[in-house]
């Protein structure tokens, strides 16, 4: 059996976002959320959290947000306006000491909320990046939290290290062919892809309602609501309980390395 975790990035990026991960939660598929610490949109998680405190992980940030840390302590990180760049693509020559100071800054934000983080992961996967990377990996094995595998060479790295993980993230069920059946043909690939019959797999997904707030942010708009619609669909666990599948409601990752 392969047992699969939905794992909803974004939970805190705005309110109605927020609240629409929630509902995945409460009435879908979707197993667990990450926490992003650096957004305005970060008032509204406690208050979304409540029934779900157990299925939240932090989403730490390097893009799309304002550090917590002093603008003079992460220099390396913003911009001349004092902010993380929109895209992971202007992350250049940044200094590891500041990640490491800016998301220890994160968690603990996360922490003053009253939550137990469930995994770690990371805003645009940035921990696919060697200096990311090697500072995510401290934090996991500091923190004892689940990580998310990016890759084959990557999963291989991160039980070398001999920290917790999925054995496979699909991260391409995005954009504008969002349906039941493209989410099954998904997991189905990555499964295959896998040749094991017994494993863990983590699906990433962005539900979430669309308001101005994200619309004068994010290009991912639409789409959040056709996934929330797909992952809420009675449907979808029946199929994929069909061809063998089973959704994770609790993390099950501590049984794992």
């Amino acid at each position: 059996m392969t047992e699969l975790i939905f794992s909803a990035d974004d939970f805190g990026l705005t309110e109605e976002v927020t609240k629409g991960i929630a509902k995945g939660m409460t009435d879908g598929v979707v197993t667990r959320t990450s926490a992003m610490m650096c957004t305005e949109g970060a008032q509204w998680i406690k208050q979304y959290a409540v029934g779900l405190e157990n299925r939240i992980g932090i989403h730490l940030q390097l893009t799309d947000g304002v550090p917590l840390s002093p603008q003079s302590q992460v220099k390396s990180l913003v911009d001349e306006n004092g902010k993380f760049p929109a895209s992971w693509r202007l992350l250049t020559r940044v200094n590891e000491d500041e990640i490491r100071l800016e998301w220890e800054a994160q968690i603990q934000a996360f922490l003053a909320l009253g939550l137990t983080p469930t995994h770690i992961d990371t805003h645009h996967n940035v921990h696919r990046f060697r200096s990311m990377f090697t500072v995510y990996c401290e934090l996991a094995k500091k923190y004892n939290l689940p990580t998310r595998p990016l890759s084959d060479n990557m999963l291989k790295r991160l039980k070398m290290k001999e920290l917790l993980s999925t054995d496979i993230c699909v991260e391409e069920w995005e954009g504008v062919h969002v349906t039941v059946d493209s989410l099954v043909s998904h997991v189905m690939g990555a499964k295959r892809k896998l040749e094991v019959e017994d494993c863990i797999m983590e699906v990433m997904c962005h539900p979430g309602y669309v308001d101005d707030n994200l619309r004068s942010r994010s290009h991912y708009l639409e789409a959040r609501e056709k996934e929330l619609e797909v992952l809420c669909d009675p449907k979808l666990p029946l199929m994929l309980r069909e061809y063998g599948f089973e959704v994770a409601q609790s993390s099950i990752l501590n049984q794992t390395a």
